[in-house]
């Protein structure tokens, strides 16, 4: 099960859809079981994501990030989440982690990050993860290995019209 949380990040009432995690979430659709936890909606997502372990076994924790009020939230959902389930990668993607991957990797709960356009890059992480595969193989990811940060080459930018839709009905 891979769980994909956009963390609060508005007093709003008009609470926004996980846009970046819907992008995501298409390419995973009809190959990898996941469920999306939106912090806008749910006061809890750590135990939303207690509940979700629960019932299945977590392959990893996507979590998408923006600088301002989401990275204050990310930061404790991360931290909590890998104190409870330490062997559970945790990967941040979005625009801060984009720009600040090394930054976002010297804190231990955090795994990896997606540099970009993410979805491809994700697609391809979750099948390493599940099959074996080799993280510095993949474009557009920053990740730790024996305590040194690498950093893979930029995936190029893909066309938006091939992708598939989005999951609408996963929010």
């Amino acid at each position: 099960m891979i769980v994909l949380i956009n963390p609060w990040s508005t007093p709003s009432p008009k609470r926004p859809l996980p846009m970046s995690l819907l992008a995501i979430a298409s390419l995973l659709e009809g190959e990898f079981d996941y469920e999306i936890v939106d912090g806008n909606l749910s006061p809890d997502p750590v135990a939303v994501v207690e509940a979700i372990a629960a019932a299945k076994a977590l392959t990893a924790i996507g979590i998408t990030v923006m600088p301002g009020p989401q990275l204050v939230h990310s930061v404790h959902v991360s931290r909590e989440l890998k104190r409870r389930f330490p062997g559970v990668p945790i990967v941040w993607g979005g625009y801060f982690p984009s720009q600040h991957a090394e930054v976002c990797l010297r804190d231990s709960a955090v795994d990896f990050c997606v540099r970009g356009q993410g979805e491809q890059t994700f697609l391809l992480l979750m099948r390493a993860l599940v099959g074996g595969g080799t993280p510095s193989e993949i474009e557009g990811l920053s990740f730790k290995s024996e305590g040194t940060i690498r950093q893979t080459a930029a995936r190029p930018l893909a066309a938006l019209d091939p992708l598939p839709d989005w999951p609408y009905h996963r929010v």
